[in-house]
């Protein structure tokens, strides 16, 4: 943030690359509007370049964190036109993201079908390249929408090899990633025991790595726990720390404080 305040020394190109690494910070420590004016910036500076790479990939951060803020329609638009870039500027592993990340959306949309469609697709083409991350990413993608399919065997396989390729790569964000999405599984077929280990080690990862947005979407899980076993204090405690975070968590942390008043007979 200090660096863009002289923003004017800087060749366009490397605005375009401080806005984009300014903007991925943002959405590290769960600011979702600075993210996504930074990104959208980037984006604007990339697209006058003319560099097909380099836009493709701020498109895919862009709708990456356009869901973030809680506006599907700009990230599936955003996301649409990072593939079409991509397919045209020969770079394999960004193109195997930006797939990866039509998967995701297509999972969190639970059109699972679409969703494996995508992320085997992204899968192969980031193993091509030996790309731990969007490996990790796209079989996060398949192992969800295989548990949203009813997969479940296959489902819990895939989300622990996407958790074990995101660690042994030291991939923090696509480990936590796998941690969120394997405990929100378990947590919607009511599997608390094992629900609670994930969640208790994705915890332990965010904090240590600050990666503030997932750590507020842990909370808001262990306040699903914690309701499910009907522990009405802890659920609102571990709820309320999800109040200021990004729409797609906080939507999740009002259900819970709304579900735990209606149990006790509170009107608001």
């Amino acid at each position: 943030a200090l660096v863009l305040e002289h923003a004017g020394r800087f060749t366009s190109r490397e605005q375009a690359g401080l806005l984009e690494q300014y903007g991925i910070e943002c959405y590290t420590i769960a600011d979702a509007d600075r993210a996504v004016e930074a990104i959208r910036s980037a984006v604007e500076l990339n697209r006058s370049l003319g560099d097909l790479a380099p836009l493709g990939a701020s498109l895919r951060w862009m709708s990456r964190m356009y869901w973030w803020k809680g506006d599907r329609p700009q990230a599936e638009r955003a996301g649409a036109e990072a593939v079409a870039v991509l397919e045209r500027a020969g770079d394999d592993r960004l193109l195997a993201l930006a797939l990866s990340n039509q998967s995701q959306l297509f999972m969190l949309a639970h059109r699972s079908g679409q969703s494996i469609a995508y992320g085997e697709r992204a899968a192969a083409l980031a193993r091509q390249v030996s790309d731990a991350a969007t490996t990790s990413h796209a079989l996060t993608n398949i192992g969800t929408s295989q548990w949203n399919a009813g997969e479940l065997t296959a489902a819990k396989a895939t989300l622990d090899e996407a958790l074990r390729v995101a660690l042994e790569a030291g991939d923090v964000e696509d480990a936590c990633r796998a941690y969120v999405n394997m405990a929100w599984s378990l947590l919607d077929w009511f599997r608390l025991d094992e629900a609670d280990e994930y969640i208790t080690a994705g915890i332990r990862l965010a904090e240590e790595s600050e990666f503030l947005g997932f750590l507020a979407y842990m909370h808001v899980e262990r306040a699903r726990l914690e309701l499910a076993r009907g522990r009405w204090d802890e659920a609102a405690l571990s709820a309320e720390l999800g109040l200021d975070a990004p729409i797609p968590m906080r939507c999740a942390a009002l259900a819970v404080l709304g579900r735990t008043a209606a149990r006790r007979g509170q009107p608001e």
